[in-house]
């Protein structure tokens, strides 16, 4: 358990972000909004059922829903292991030395760790079955099992069956290994009957839960990543075969096929090997996984833990030297520790820490915008959302219906979980702030959707959005260049006959300049004197006009000219007036300047129509 700990800290700034989709339907679970991503629409973008509620309760009991996440994290691994060294108990060390390097095995392995703190559901799937195996196991050694012996592996494989939405396969390849470990006959059966007969009622009491809520037979996630194409089956077959680093377990569990004639142990080992070739081949035709640190290996990983231990459990009952059982031993675990730190997805999970950009520009959106609701289309669809709480559209399509069962021609060949979307549906949405590729933003889109909203002249992507550097000062600085409605909307410019009411922010037409926070929290644009703020393209009525600031800081002066002729029509502070002749709307740049070396902030700017023009 110490070992856990400590190798899991080395992996601490890790969370993914799908971690932050199934914590945000715990969370609007916990508000009364219930099993909801966003507002107004009801999809299954979440896999992980039981995780999801587990994470509720422990919100419910004011647990903070990422500490509740890693807690559920470490008690679902700590459980994995004791499940091991409760196989393996023995009255000396040496007798329970099989579970002590079964359990050593996971504590070591990067997999088993990274997702002890990622977030996801891994580490609760890997303890229900590892005591669902270890449950399992008396069974197939009582020739005639009794009911009552399987009611708890069956009720174990049956929470995996809501752990994750493909739990089922779990269940599945155990009722293939009681076959292949007691041979075909009535009795054999009968237990595997008996074995999945609480995972079906699961299975269809999840699928009727499903039906009702969300009138759909599948999560929306499975239509939004689960592609059988032979590309799809090339990726997980990479994805299966990237994990080298479990050289440290293959090797000694290779020696199965010396022990396999053991009466005691055969059973157990063609049992164990069932359940592995089952879900790494439905892990290979699924394509794998996106994320780093190879979770979908960490039930693997477990089986592998057990039949490391079958072996050394052999070698030690054989009276044979011990010492080079705990040679080889030393030799297999400093191997895994050597190819783990090596590979590649392990350090990707170790330097991936983006998503945590993602609570600080989610809490400045969070306090800006928090009371008008603005409709925020984005791609990183887990700790933006989550952290800001604002409606979303998720441009990827996992908690979007829409996006999902509307898949593209091509689907199946890209990079998994990132080839949905369609920019004509994301505007017709009509989003007030759309965040392309990571939390900190850009100025180009990378996914289908942006993409084709800024292609496709029809959506004049250009003149409805302006891009606004947007800079949050807590916990740590950080930029993020958000697209945000100019006109209407939640945030956008306001107009009414007589009045015109333009949001600070909006003021970005310098690159530099950048909209913040005041020392209230109330957004606007920063203006500095090598920094002065802009906007261009401003239609204005025909009449004569007020120009009012609102801001705080230092003071400013303003010039309004007209952006095709740039001929100045008025230069002053807060209060002065211009006039635009009759005919149509002129279009009008207004910069903001100051000589204050503090600098000025500037929430809003109104223009109020206070006559016709002047003769």
């Amino acid at each position: 358990m110490a070992i856990l700990v400590a190798h899991a800290w080395y992996y601490r700034h890790f969370m993914a972000d799908d971690a932050f989709i199934s914590l945000r339907y715990s969370d609007r679970l916990l508000r009364g909004l219930g099993l909801t991503w966003s507002d107004g629409e009801v999809v299954e973008g979440y896999s992980n059922l039981l995780w999801v509620l587990g994470c509720a309760l422990l919100g419910k009991l004011r647990i903070d829903l990422v500490v509740a996440a890693r807690g559920l994290g470490f008690i679902g691994s700590a459980a994995a292991i004791a499940a091991l060294l409760w196989v393996h108990r023995g009255p000396t060390i040496q007798k329970a030395l099989p579970g002590l390097a079964g359990g050593l095995a996971m504590a070591l392995s990067g997999p088993v760790v990274i997702w002890t703190v990622g977030g996801l559901e891994q580490p609760l799937l890997a303890g229900l079955l590892a005591w669902a195996l270890a449950f399992s196991f008396p069974v197939l050694e009582d020739p005639r099992p009794r009911t009552a012996s399987l009611l708890v592996p069956g009720l174990l494989f049956g929470l995996i069956v809501i752990t994750r939405a493909d739990g089922v396969v779990f269940t599945v390849a155990a009722c293939l290994g009681i076959l292949a470990a007691r041979g075909l006959n009535r009795a054999t059966l009968r237990a595997a009957f008996l074995l999945a007969l609480l995972p079906f009622l699961f299975f269809v009491g999840q699928l009727a839960f499903r039906l009702a809520y969300y009138h759909d037979w599948l999560p929306n996630s499975a239509y939004a990543k689960v592609g059988l194409t032979p590309e799809r089956v090339w990726t997980g077959l990479q994805y299966v075969g990237g994990g080298i680093y479990l050289a440290g377990l293959l090797v000694p569990s290779l020696f199965v096929f010396r022990v396999a004639a053991s009466a005691g142990l055969r059973s157990r080992i063609l049992f164990l090997a069932a359940i592995l070739a089952f879900w790494l081949a439905y892990v290979a035709t699924v394509g794998g996984d996106l994320f780093p640190g190879h979770r979908h290996l960490v039930p693997a990983i477990v089986v592998l833990s057990y039949l490391t231990a079958i072996v050394l459990t052999k070698c030690i009952s054989s009276q044979g030297p011990l010492g080079p059982v705990l040679w080889t031993g030393a030799f297999c675990a400093l191997a895994l520790v050597v190819f783990q730190f090596l590979d590649p997805q392990n350090m990707r999970a170790r330097n991936e820490r983006w998503e945590w950009d993602g609570k600080v520009i989610g809490g400045l959106l969070a306090k800006a915008f928090g009371a008008q609701h603005p409709l925020l289309a984005v791609d990183p669809a887990g700790c933006v959302p989550y952290f800001s709480g604002l409606p979303s559209v998720d441009m990827l399509g996992i908690n979007d219906r829409y996006l999902a069962h509307h898949r593209p021609a091509d689907f199946g060949k890209g990079s998994l979980g990132h080839e949905l979307g369609s920019g004509a549906y994301v505007l017709s949405r009509k989003p007030d702030l759309v965040l392309f590729a990571r939390p900190t933003g850009s100025l180009r889109p990378y996914f289908r959707s942006g993409r084709e909203m800024v292609s496709d002249p029809r959506s004049e992507f250009d003149r409805r959005f302006r891009p606004v550097t947007f800079e949050c000062e807590r916990p740590w600085h950080l930029l993020s260049i958000i697209w945000v409605r100019t006109e209407g909307g939640a945030i956008g410019i306001r107009r009414s006959k007589d009045r015109i009411q333009i949001p600070g922010y909006l003021f970005a037409a310098n690159r530099l300049s950048k909209a913040r926070l005041d020392a209230a929290g109330r957004i606007g644009v920063g203006v500095f004197p090598d920094t002065p703020a802009g906007l261009t393209g401003l239609m204005v009525p025909a009449g004569t006009w007020r120009v009012l600031v609102e801001g705080s800081g230092g003071g400013v002066f303003l010039h309004v000219w007209r952006t095709a002729t740039t001929d100045i029509l008025a230069i002053g502070g807060s209060g002065f007036s211009f006039e635009i002749g009759e005919g149509e709307p002129a279009t009008l740049s207004i910069s903001i300047e100051t000589r204050e070396n503090g600098g000025a902030h500037v929430r809003e700017i109104v223009l109020e129509r206070v006559g016709p023009m002047r003769a």
